[in-house]
């Protein structure tokens, strides 16, 4: 996923505010993306074929000092008018990670995880995140370990036609909203389950 959005040794450079971070684990790269950069893709080019009912996302991340204290989505997929679909949100007043959907009846449908072992996303050093997404569940992974299952609802059928973002502070909208300082990797998005 990350070669959708120019993440790759040879093209991050061209990419203003990214930096590339040295190997963390068997020779993957992190980035790191600076404060008010746009991570932002056409849904279509990522995920041409939409969405499947089923996935799991996986992603390696640090929160840095500088990151902000305020909520951030790190993977966010929004509409053509940049109106939140889906979205993977860690905040950091809390020290929760939310995930929410609009159901298939155009209701968020929002379930949050803040577990004791949640909460050490936010002190400084990188960890794997997985969230696994089925019918009727929401289930969270830190580090290989099952966090938590939370019940869930149906899911609307996204479209391909919305955006794609990563790092975006939750309370701004449009192409140039601000986005979070945080390294990170998102290492898959696929339909098998940890």
């Amino acid at each position: 996923m990350m070669e959708a959005f120019g993440l790759m040794d040879k093209e991050y450079a061209s990419i203003k505010g990214i930096a590339m971070e040295p190997y963390i684990f068997l020779g993957t790269h992190t980035y790191t993306l600076y404060r008010d950069i746009q991570l932002t893709r056409k849904t279509s080019e990522v995920l041409p074929f939409g969405l499947p009912t089923e996935y799991t996302i996986a992603f390696l991340l640090r929160l840095l000092p500088e990151s902000p204290r305020e909520a951030f989505s790190i993977w966010q997929i929004t509409d053509e008018d940049f109106q939140p679909l889906l979205s993977i949100i860690l905040d950091p007043l809390k020290k929760s990670l939310v995930y929410f959907h609009r159901d298939h009846e155009a209701d968020i449908e929002e379930v949050t995880f803040d577990h004791q072992e949640v909460k050490k996303i936010f002190y400084g050093s990188f960890h794997k995140v997985h969230v696994s997404v089925s019918h009727g569940w929401v289930r969270l992974y830190v580090d290989c370990k099952k966090i938590g299952e939370k019940i869930l609802g149906k899911s609307e059928t996204l479209s391909t036609a919305g955006f794609i973002t990563l790092g975006k502070l939750t309370r701004t909208r449009g192409p140039r909203s601000g986005s979070a300082m945080v390294s990170f990797l998102i290492s898959s998005l696929s339909t098998a389950f940890p």
